[in-house]
């Protein structure tokens, strides 16, 4: 059957035609309708209008008779009555604003009131007080259209809704403001009360839980409503978040006792909850200690990762950090972070993916890299952005959000087809992952896809995807224990096998080496008396190499006495040339470098060569290289230091047969000839230099490049004299490479000649013998524990 008010629409209606026929000014207030026998006036229908105003319930005829009623007057007004038109449709305006409570609220579960809140922006921006919203006239509360399109971040809200009794009992209710997803830092709570007073209370998650009038997470105040009267409260709301900032301004009723009671039993069934999973959670940590299996520790990420997620969900974070909103709005995608990247790291152990489906291993590794990216820049974009416009066209935040949800899904997805794969492949651990997978992939599927309608703009309201959540969180942590418990099995199954096998093994092996030992202790007695003989073989090789070696040795010492007799006689060097010294150290017994002295006529000839080799060939050399020079000076006669050399090349050349044979033995010399009347020294160097100091400068005279003998194949070189004056007090210093080549120091590399030229500038003013001991100490203290590479001569002498 129609309802009566649709009827009394229509005939109102009906009514309105009729009078709009009739002659131009009439003004006859009676409306006739369609039955002669009823007449409606003006003031009857004003009469019925507040009749219906004060009806505790309404139904939907009796609201729609209301409306009719109030679009009659406002009609029949428009041009008649400017004041009562006003009114009426004043009155029709605020009619939106009030919800009318039902006779009895329901048990479970919220009414939204959504369209009966009126809104009002602030264009104050948040100076207007209480007062003036109620007696400024300007101020017109609007229909609730406010939606992410239109919503404007940071702005200030009032809202204005009027609670009207049922008629029947006073109702204790309880107003929620936002939903769970909304972060309004501020709301300021106004109920009039006696003498223009107000109750004023504030909730938000700028405030300490601990202070709000309904200790949730959601944002409640509660309000008694009369059965005969109406409430009218005024909420002023306000956010300053710079992430997730409001898009929706929503309004619920619920019963506060019911309010009061299901917050109980939801804190005891999460406290169960959130028990469970930290039970879990401590227990794989010890086990992971325990066992060092890493699959622990990421079954431990995973569950941290939940915990955090219901933190973030139900607000407990705002009780433990209240005025931490970076930690607020990051504590989301950390817990995702937790979540996809321990749960994709115990899908790769648990199911073995790395060495069943290696291409899917670097996938997952992928995944969990551009995981990993999108957390940082969330958290650095709420560390260093402004707060946003919802039309910014670049929204990183946004952006990285939507990528660790879709993530989420993606991983879900990824999870169940691995499994597949795996256990396609006979990996039968995979079945428990398969079960645990498939109760999460429901519900994680529905949760994350109510974060992706939020950030799109669609309202959501239910928990279901939470319980949907937690149900499959549940079924998946019940049966990734029954998998772990199940490989732990596996696994100690094969750890029996494989030991069964090896005490099998080991039996016939030891049986085997039984057989073998005697064999080969036979063989070792056979091979004990062919050693013993060898021993003792050796034994007599031994003693006969040990006589050899000391008869070359002895042979050496003597030799070592011969050259020492044909080396010339320091003192006599001395008698002549006072201030001078000679380091001479050979590398072994005997050695390959020597010094010479001669004196014909009133020049002195000094003398310091390196010969080939070093040892007995290069003593060899040195007594050949000083008969020579003994020859071509003292008996030739021969003192110009360039011609010594000429004439010394040529003599070993000749004595060597170095034009017929491949021998290659020479030596590289440096001679001074000292000409004590004219005051200078002449020299010429066969591949060494001269050093000699003036006026506390060191000065260098190299020789010529080829050297006597060896490989030069010309029968006769020529060289170059160099002549140095000494005026004044100077100082000359002859020497071979051994010097200079020694490795040592802290870096074990050689001692070099731009080093072994400060020392001599940093010594030469001490007397002769003491810069030999210098010369000699330092060359102990580079060389170190090193092996001395080669023969050393320095020949000094001042005049």
């Amino acid at each position: 059957m129609m309802p009566r008010g649709y009827i009394f629409y229509f005939l109102i209606n009906l009514f309105v035609v009729f009078y709009a026929n009739t002659a131009n000014g009439q003004q006859d207030t009676t409306i006739f309708l369609l039955d002669s026998s009823l007449a409606f006036s003006a003031q009857k229908l004003e009469t019925e209008f507040e009749k219906l105003n004060h009806i505790a319930k309404l139904s939907s005829s009796d609201s729609t008779q209301q409306l009719a009623i109030l679009d009659s007057l406002i009609q029949f007004y428009k041009e008649k009555n400017t004041k009562k038109f006003n009114y009426f449709l004043s009155e029709k305006q605020n009619l939106k604003f009030k919800y009318i409570l039902p006779l009895e609220l329901p048990k479970k579960g919220q009414t939204r009131i959504k369209e009966s809140l009126g809104i009002w922006k602030d264009t104050t921006n948040g100076t207007a007080t209480i007062e003036d919203i109620i007696n400024n006239p300007n101020i017109t509360f609007s229909k609730n259209n406010i939606t992410y399109a239109n919503m404007e971040v940071g702005a200030y809200y009032w809202i204005r809704v009027k609670l009207v009794g049922n008629g029947v009992r006073d109702e204790n209710v309880a107003l929620q403001v936002g939903s769970v997803f909304e972060t309004w830092s501020e709301i300021i709570f106004y109920e009039p009360v006696e003498d223009e007073a107000f109750r004023i209370e504030r909730s938000g998650t700028d405030v300490d839980p601990e202070n709000k009038p309904v200790k949730q997470w959601r944002n409640y105040f509660n309000i008694d409503v009369p059965s005969e009267s109406e409430v009218t409260v005024y909420i002023r709301i306000h956010s300053n978040a710079k992430r997730f900032h409001p898009k929706f301004i929503y309004a619920f009723i619920e019963d506060a006792a019911n309010v009061r009671q299901g917050a109980d039993e939801f804190t005891y069934a999460q406290g169960i909850f959130q028990g469970i999973l930290w039970v879990m959670a401590f227990y794989n940590l010890l086990l992971f200690f325990i066992i060092r299996d890493k699959l622990y520790i990421y079954y431990v990420l995973m569950i941290v990762g939940i915990q955090l997620n219901v933190f973030y969900y139900y607000r407990y974070i705002y009780f433990l950090f209240p005025t931490s909103h970076l930690l607020i709005r990051s504590c989301i995608v950390i817990s995702h972070l937790f979540m996809i990247g321990g749960g994709l790291l115990f899908l790769k152990s648990f199911l073995n993916v790395k060495e069943l489906l290696p291409k899917w291993n670097k996938i997952i590794n992928g995944i969990n890299y551009v995981l990993a990216i999108a957390v940082i820049a969330y958290i650095s974009n709420n560390l260093l952005s402004s707060t946003p416009d919802w039309n910014d066209k670049v929204n990183i935040g946004g952006y990285s959000l939507l990528i660790i949800l879709s993530i989420a899904l993606i991983s879900i997805i990824l999870a169940f087809m691995i499994g597949v794969m795996t256990l396609r492949k006979g990996y039968l651990a995979a079945r428990y992952y398969l079960i645990a997978t498939s109760g999460l992939l429901i519900g994680g599927f529905f949760y994350a896809m109510s974060y992706l309608f939020y950030l799109n703009g669609v309202e959501v309201e239910s928990d279901i995807f939470t319980y949907l959540f937690q149900a499959g969180v549940v079924v998946q942590l019940v049966f990734y224990a029954l998998g772990i418990g199940y490989q732990v099995n596996r696994l100690e199954r094969e750890k029996s096998d494989a030991l069964a096998e090896n005490l099998e093994l080991q039996k016939e092996t030891t049986t085997l080496l039984e057989k073998k030992v005697k064999q080969r202790t036979v063989e070792i007695e056979q091979q004990k008396e062919e050693i013993e003989a060898i021993n003792t073989s050796l034994m007599e090789q031994k003693g006969l190499m040990e006589k050899r070696n000391n008869d070359i040795t002895s042979s050496i010492n003597y030799a070592r006495r011969i050259q020492d007799a044909v080396l010339p006689d320091l003192r006599t060097f001395k008698k002549n040339i006072p201030n001078c010294f000679i380091l001479y150290k050979p590398r072994d017994i005997v050695s390959g470098d020597f010094y010479w002295f001669a004196k014909k006529d009133n020049q002195i000839i000094v003398a310091a060569a390196d010969c080939t080799g070093h040892g007995v060939p290069g003593a060899f050399m040195s007594i050949l290289g000083d008969s020579y020079l003994n020859q071509i000076v003292n008996l030739q006669g021969i003192t110009k230091a360039d011609s010594i050399l000429s004439r010394l090349h040529g003599q070993i050349r000749r004595a060597l047969r170095q034009s017929s044979t491949e021998n290659k033995d020479g030596m590289d010399i440096s001679i001074c000839v000292i000409d004590l009347e004219q005051k200078h020294v002449t020299f010429a160097g066969a591949k060494r230099p001269l050093l000699y100091i003036q006026n506390e400068t060191i000065f260098e005279i190299k020789g010529d490049k080829h050297s006597v003998g060896g490989f030069q194949t010309k029968a006769e070189n020529a060289y170059t004299s160099h002549q140095v004056n000494f005026d004044e007090p100077t100082t000359f210093y002859i020497f071979s490479d051994g010097y200079v080549d020694q490795f040592g120091g802290k870096q074990n590399r050689k001692f070099m000649t731009k080093r072994f030229k400060q020392l001599l500038l940093d010594i030469h003013k001490e007397p002769m013998v003491r810069q030999r001991q210098l010369l000699a100490q330092e060359f102990d203290d580079w060389k170190g524990n090193n092996k001395q590479i080669d023969d050393v001569i320095v020949v000094g002498f001042q005049v």
